[in-house]
């Protein structure tokens, strides 16, 4: 393979399948897709051995890097407050990890990334299990693929439809497949993340899981977007909140209809 191939590979991965998508970087054109649907929702180890298996198909072999995007399922959320007294990295993760570990216990088997959000602003922070990890990593070293990107559904979704939030108090709402994330924002900073799963159907009950949710703020958000990523739904308020429904510009797997209900 060479180094010096414009194509790259962008990969979407859930418990539910995983899209695979080639692209020439110079020419914009896309080379080869395919999709593939699990039988039955996959553990995350078991979701990369069959991104593995894919990428020894001749379509994918060849190319420039690999640009990987994970499902919310398999990560863990923070949100890590903003500190004069604690600016450097390993400051910085350090405190990421101690809100981390206040959450949900032991953190230490997790790889934490922090995504900034600017001088004196809260950052959000994601933690993903080592193992997959170094799976992941030995996954691209077999097949000379070198890793371009990696990230969670949550921050590719807000990064392409955030900016619709425009400030103030809101919500921000990824629903995928089975999981429910949200995102508030209080005077347009990171205020609060939490995730709760959801059954595998084509009409999840999103509405009473955000009623629950906005239950547990101090101040409910003077609305919410709700992106649907392989999933929709269709509100126009909740709990008094407004609610703007959207579908990510990204393809999202999902199961088939009716497959796990």
């Amino acid at each position: 393979m060479s180094r010096l191939s414009p194509d790259v590979i962008d990969a979407a991965l859930a418990p539910a399948g995983l899209l695979l998508a080639r692209h020439n970087r110079l020419t914009r054109r896309q080379r080869a897709r395919a999709q593939l649907q699990f039988p039955a929702p996959l553990a995350l180890n078991e979701a990369l051995e069959q991104l593995a298996a894919c990428l020894q198909q001749p379509d994918w072999r060849g190319a420039g890097g690999l640009r990987l995007v994970l499902s919310n399922h398999w990560l863990r959320f923070a949100v890590v407050p903003w500190s004069d007294d604690l600016t450097r990295p390993a400051e910085r993760q350090a405190l990421a990890q101690g809100v981390l570990d206040e959450i949900y216990g032991d953190n230490g088997a997790f790889e934490i990334r922090i995504s900034e959000a600017g001088y004196r602003q809260p950052a959000l922070a994601a933690a993903l299990p080592r193992a997959a990890r170094q799976q992941l990593q030995a996954l691209t070293l077999e097949h000379s693929l070198p890793l371009l990107s990696l990230q969670p559904l949550l921050m590719q979704a807000f990064a392409l439809c955030g900016n619709q939030l425009k400030g103030g108090d809101a919500a921000f709402a990824c629903l995928e497949p089975g999981k429910l994330t949200v995102l508030t924002t209080t005077r347009g900073r990171w205020q609060s993340v939490q995730a709760r799963s959801l059954p595998y159907q084509d009409e999840p009950p999103v509405a009473p899981m955000l009623t629950q949710l906005f239950a547990q703020l101090e101040n409910l958000p003077q609305r919410t977007l709700l992106i649907g990523c392989g999933q929709s739904v269709h509100l126009q308020s909740v709990a008094g909140v407004p609610v703007e429904c959207a579908s990510a510009a990204l393809s999202w797997p999902a199961p088939s209809a009716g497959a796990w209900g």
